[in-house]
């Protein structure tokens, strides 16, 4: 089991290949016969796996859809749906006065109901949830208050010379002096207009280095001072919880009651449903046990506690009676194996927790496993390795809090003969206050532009000389066009560097598509399948006229169009030359029309594709060949379609809107047999992979501020509690 579905296909590839180099022994010769049987999947298909086998359990239908976008679109009609009915409800009422509708809706319901209402749920509980979310207001006020005056204590050994240090002086001991009052959980819910009372300023020249670390204490205090007001306002109208989880209450059960109508999931709810039937039906999950005698997990840091339990039940003992997940000591003794690293957790936004994998190897260790420390690096040069010692250790330190990752120095391997390594930062610098700027003629490139122009001349330079030598299966190599990676951190400003490696004709191949409908291929395919369903759509049929099912001139298309009478195909052009092109689009044409009538989607752009000659046209010009993978990523939306038993018209519905815009479409995921040339990909996408020479680019834009969902989990005893944001 791995993280990513890329992940998983290069798992595939390197056992097979590593079995074939061992065909002398007769064992191994016959275990890679049955190869195509062995289960190498990333996590969620497992668990869809499970889920098939026990959907109606929770009153989905046998042939229920997994689908993202749907459940989100479902989320947010049960929210509208809500607002409409309930206008006046006092939950309603009490969480508009932090939040528009459109942003209670998009941060809190819709991101609630999809990471939190599964229909594997046994119930919202919101008296036992009120309770406790109370205790914790209470635990989390006394540790702010804490914390608050442990500041206030650090400004008061601070000394200072400026007007505004002598004007907060006071301030800050008045507060200090009340430390015990504020503490009392008696006072608490009292003191909101105490808090609000009085105001620390900044200061302002002075002694540099103590000004800066009094201000970032100011920073500090202020943080806390808003935290304890918030906390005041909630604690001092308790009503306010009552009413607030009385209608998130209704918000589930109405998105639980959708989910089970339409028969769509999404990727938490399989997961959630996995691990309660393994947990509640017995006769599954000992045919699951039973199904496999080793069970190896990859990536493990990027998983969570739901993940780290349904593994668990997989390995656990054939007599092991308990309820609910088994110990590690009522696990077999040698079925689990788990890889991970936890300096490479970056799938956070994802629930993936690092605190879980820290915890396992000590849950392994104490239950009599083994902990083995992988601590050679033999896929770097050690040179890389080195210098990955000094940056890390400068970056992660002595970490200590369970969340963070901690250094351990890597051991290396030798050298490879006749390679020279390379780190190499490339930037380009701001000008001096003091520097003249030289105005030169034309448009001057963007930041972006300039340095995907200037990745495009190193990857020649990479290709095209001995400057950047890679190992070879014979010694050292020039790289190829595949063997070099670009990877950002997003995907906002990816078109850029597609744009400049277009521009040289250098292959490039995708791990998200965000021209995928800015681009000819799919407007073509949208406006022939548009046509099949709209015979009269007059615009369809210019498009389709000049597309390269047809290719007619632009005075033969205006001739045609002059004839129009609402029937495609009607009238033929009078050119000899062109008459040609004319019937055979016609005959294509009137061919998809009879299948569309029985033919999926992914048939239709299937036979468009290969038969209607699309893909022979772009391999005619190298410059488009790179516009090949989109029709992988178009056949996986169309068979999201075909999946949910939806028609053609719905696909057209959902792609119309999207035509000449940037989108970018995280949910699709295509495998691709052959991949050639440079990979762009995001840091996240490349996990599990590996490549000679790595550009980390983009590294000069400043990082969106993260939208923050509108409520914040804790966790007690087991017990997760939401808590909207008003509620600190």
């Amino acid at each position: 089991l791995t993280f990513t579905r890329l992940a998983a296909a290069e798992m595939y590839t390197r056992i097979q290949k590593e079995l074939h180099n061992l065909t002398d022994d007769e064992d191994i010769e016959e275990e890679l016969k049955l190869f195509t049987k062995a289960t190498i999947t990333t996590i969620d298909a497992f668990c869809h796996r499970i889920v098939a086998s026990d959907p109606t359990r929770y009153g989905l239908p046998a042939d229920f859809v997994l689908d993202e976008e749907e459940s989100r679109v479902m989320a947010k009609e049960c929210a509208l749906a809500l607002f409409r009915e309930e206008p006046n409800h006092p939950g309603l009422v009490a969480l508009a006065t932090y939040a528009s509708p459109d942003s209670l809706m998009d941060q809190l319901l819709v991101p609630l109901a999809i990471k939190h209402f599964h229909p594997s749920s046994s119930s919202f509980n919101k008296e036992k949830m009120e309770v406790l979310v109370i205790d914790q207001f209470i635990a989390h006020y006394q540790e702010c208050v804490e914390g608050f005056l442990g500041v206030v204590n650090a400004l008061l050994k601070i000394v200072h010379t400026t007007p505004l240090y002598f004007k907060n002086l006071p301030i800050l001991q008045e507060i200090a002096s009340k430390g015990g009052e504020l503490s009392d959980p008696a006072k608490f819910g009292n003191l909101s207009s105490y808090y609000t009372s009085f105001k620390v300023e900044k200061l302002k020249g002075g002694d540099e280095g103590t000004r800066i670390e009094y201000n970032a204490l100011v920073d500090i205090f202020r943080r806390y001072n808003q935290a304890l007001l918030l906390a005041e306002s909630a604690l001092a109208n308790r009503k306010m919880l009552t009413d607030t989880y009385s209608f998130l209450e209704h918000y589930y059960y109405r998105y639980l009651k959708a989910k089970r109508e339409r028969g769509v999931v999404n990727h938490g709810d399989i997961a959630a449903m996995a691990l309660d039937i393994l947990i509640n039906n017995a006769t599954v999950r000992r045919y699951w046990q039973g199904r496999f005698r080793y069970i190896l997990v990859d990536e493990f840091q990027d998983t969570n506690r739901l993940q780290k339990d349904l593994v668990y039940l997989l390995a656990a003992k054939s007599d092991f009676e308990g309820e609910g997940v088994p110990p590690p000591n009522a696990l077999v003794s040698d079925k689990l194996f788990f890889v991970g690293d936890e300096k490479q957790s970056i799938y956070r936004f994802r629930n993936a927790d690092v605190r879980v994998f820290k915890r396992l190897g000590k849950e392994i260790v104490a239950s009599g496993g083994q902990k083995i420390l992988l601590k050679h690096n033999y896929r770097s040069e050690p040179a890389l390795v080195s210098f990955y010692n000094v940056l890390f250790e400068k970056i992660m330190g002595e970490s200590t809090a369970e969340y963070e990752a901690q250094f351990k120095e890597l051991e290396m391997r030798g050298a490879t003969p006749g390679l020279t390594p390379k780190i190499e930062f490339h930037f380009k610098e701001l000008p001096k206050d003091d520097q003249p700027i030289i105005e030169e003629e034309g448009e001057l490139a963007t930041a972006v532009e300039a340095e995907a122009y200037a990745i495009q001349e190193l990857i020649k330079k990479m290709v095209d000389s001995d400057a950047y030598l890679i190992r070879g299966q014979e010694g050292v190599r020039r790289p190829e066009h595949k063997d070099i990676a670009i990877l950002l951190r997003t995907v906002s400003n990816q078109l850029y560097y597609e744009k400049a490696l277009r521009a040289e004709g250098i292959p490039y191949t995708l791990s998200a598509v965000q021209s995928l409908f800015l681009e000819a291929p799919a407007n073509d395919l949208y406006n022939f399948l548009q046509l099949l369903v709209f015979p009269d759509d007059k615009l369809a049929y210019t498009a389709l006229l000049r597309s390269p099912f047809c290719y007619l001139s632009d005075d033969t298309i205006f001739l045609l169009l002059d004839k129009w009478d609402g029937v495609p195909f009607a009238h033929s052009p009078t050119s000899d030359t062109e008459i040609a092109k004319f019937l055979a689009a016609k005959e294509l044409f009137e061919r998809l029309q009879e299948l569309a009538k029985t033919a999926t989607i992914t048939d239709l752009i299937t036979l468009l594709w290969y038969e209607g000659g699309y893909r022979n046209h772009l391999l005619r010009d190298s410059s488009y060949q790179v516009y090949l993978e989109h029709f992988d990523y178009l056949f996986e939306l169309a068979l999201t379609y075909d999946r949910r038993r939806e028609g053609l018209s719905e696909f057209l519905d959902f792609l119309r809107p999207l035509l000449g815009e940037k989108e970018r479409l995280d949910e699709i995921e295509p495998l691709k047999a052959i991949e050639e040339g440079v990979k762009i990909l995001t840091i996240h996408k490349s996990k599990g992979l590996e490549f000679p020479i790595v550009i980390v680019a983009n590294m000069g834009t400043i990082p969106r501020a993260p939208e923050k969902p509108g409520w914040h989990e804790m966790e007690v005893d087991d017990e997760l509690l939401i808590i909207p944001n008003h509620m600190p």
